[in-house]
């Protein structure tokens, strides 16, 4: 069967209208006629679109005078925070020029409070102003703020949580938005301890129906016509949606237009790429064949360390503390089962550097007793070697020269190397000269070991996952920056590195004020 020309098909809408009772905005869209099998995969396609990629806006979270959780009730209003919390999901809003807005209420009782009580902006047109949000029964004045963003599709409230940093004014968090936009003046508005989060539902397509029906060509009856209805909330017209829906899929499918270009590199690259796939797969061998307990074994997928070789490097700059729930008795594990895997392919895990190989036969005379705190090694350095049982000069040259240093928790390569230079410095008696910077680094360092982070202000979220990982003052952050071990810690992705980066080097300008 030939295809049918492009100027044989007809497109035309059969029904179009706006319901403001109703609260929907439809039309009937007809297409025909379509090649057989073209009208079920046009219109399934076009469905799925406009179900879940059409951008609208919606209500993410509200702050309401007394209200400190959606199961508070408060006398002088009618419902409680579960049923404002539902009433407010079907507030429907278009947002012109901005991806996040703040919406005010004020209105004094009694009286019942619907959308139209928002405060008017030149930028936010409230759709379905007879909602009602809530009842005031009592005499007094209560004030509301609603905020709400674009999006798409839908989101939890966990989600609206962690993902609206990018809407929110200069990169902010949602809630450090809330805590510096709030009005000075009104009581209840205080550090955003009473803003209540909500699940939002962006799209403003509430409902998609199609149906393919037999269309005739000729004497030929095989032939499809597709009917395409559609239904919005109003917030966008359901033209308008099935316009932006269909730019999106042929944005999409453009994509295939750079096929020739695949081609040529294909044909280009094949032997190299070959090449490399083969090394990559004898390089790389799936976590589960070290054997390992399935609860350790799934902790360490879940921070995304899907192989043996990741962990093993892993293991060698001392990070495996960084990640959650690996305790000292799972670390053992973790670095036996490697050193099994390793030891059976002729190989170490941790590789002594040449510093380490050397043996410090130095006399350590009176010196042998005294604690290694006379190292000046740095607050996580030295607590880290004492909960191994190194608590002396002594204990430390014996672990050294027995090679064994690297396998102390939190000590890695580079670290170890720099363990050895000051101790053999110290025992010779004639401690290298630093340059002046390094004089300011160590004494920064000292300072700093009794700074906590809570000082430099980061939103709670971000001190909460530094503290689970055992980052609690501004050395040990300055220190995990410094080695990159912010980048193993689940939670601190690229974004939130930069912030916790800026806020350090910030604080450190002042002085440490």
């Amino acid at each position: 069967m030939e295809l049918i020309p492009l100027s044989d098909i007809n497109l035309k809408i059969e029904e179009m209208y706006d319901d403001p009772e109703k609260g929907y905005n439809y039309a009937r869209i007809v297409v025909g006629p379509l090649n057989e099998g073209y009208g079920i995969t046009i219109g399934n396609m076009l469905r799925r679109v406009l179900l879940s990629s059409i951008e609208g806006a919606a209500p993410i979270a509200y702050k309401l005078s007394g209200f400190y959780h959606e199961f508070t009730s408060l006398e002088g209003i009618y419902e409680d925070g579960l049923q404002i919390t539902m009433n407010l999901k079907n507030l429907v809003v278009k947002l012109e020029d901005s991806d996040f807005k703040t919406l005010y209420i004020s209105k004094k009782g009694p009286a019942v409070v619907r959308a139209s009580d928002i405060s008017r902006s030149a930028d936010v047109e409230v759709i379905n102003g007879d909602l009602r949000l809530f009842e005031i029964t009592e005499p007094i004045e209560v004030k509301m703020e609603i905020f709400v963003a674009k999006g798409r599709g839908y989101m939890t409230e966990d989600e609206v949580k962690e993902h609206f940093a990018e809407i929110t004014p200069a990169g902010a968090h949602l809630r450090d938005y809330i805590t510096i936009d709030a009005t000075s003046t009104d009581s209840f508005m205080h550090a955003g301890r009473d803003l209540i989060f909500i699940d939002a539902f962006f799209s403003p397509v509430k409902r998609v129906a199609y149906k393919v029906i037999p269309a005739r060509v000729g004497k030929s009856s095989k032939y499809d016509q597709l009917i395409l209805e559609i239904w919005t909330d109003r917030s966008v017209g359901a033209v308008d949606a099935l316009r932006e829906a269909v730019a999106i899929m042929r944005d999409r499918l453009s994509l295939f237009d750079m096929l020739d270009d695949a081609v040529q590199y294909y044909w280009a690259h094949k032997e190299d790429d070959t090449r490399q796939v083969i090394k990559e797969f004898q390089h790389r061998t799936s976590i589960s064949e070290l054997g390992l307990p399935d609860p350790i074994a799934e902790i360490i997928q879940k921070h995304g360390i899907d192989t043996v070789e990741d962990l093993i490097e892993v293991a060698r700059n001392g990070n495996l503390d960084h990640i959650p729930h690996i305790g000292a008795k799972r670390r053992e594990v973790i670095i036996e089962k490697l050193e099994e895997w390793l030891s059976a392919r002729g190989e170490k895990l941790f590789v002594e550097s040449e510093s380490s190989k050397t043996v410090i036969d130095i006399d350590l005379g009176d010196k042998a007793d005294e604690d290694i705190s006379v190292l000046d090694l740095g607050s996580p350095v030295e607590k880290n070697l004492k909960s191994a049982g190194v608590e002396t000069i002594k204990n430390l040259v014996e672990i050294i020269n027995s090679g064994k240093l690297t396998s102390i928790k939190g000590i890695g390569q580079k670290r170890a190397e720099k363990i050895i230079e000051d101790i053999k410095a110290y025992l010779e008696g004639k401690k290298a000269e630093v340059s002046e910077s390094e004089t300011t680094s160590e004494k920064e360092a000292s300072v700093l070991d009794n700074v906590s982070i809570d000082v430099l202000e980061l939103p709670a979220t971000v001190i909460k996952i530094l503290e689970k990982a055992g980052i609690n003052t501004l050395a040990q952050l300055k220190e995990a920056l410094e080695t990159d071990g912010l980048s193993n810690i689940r939670g601190i992705g690229a974004t939130r590195k930069k912030k916790i980066e800026e806020a350090l080097t910030a604080y450190l300008q002042k002085g440490g004020q």
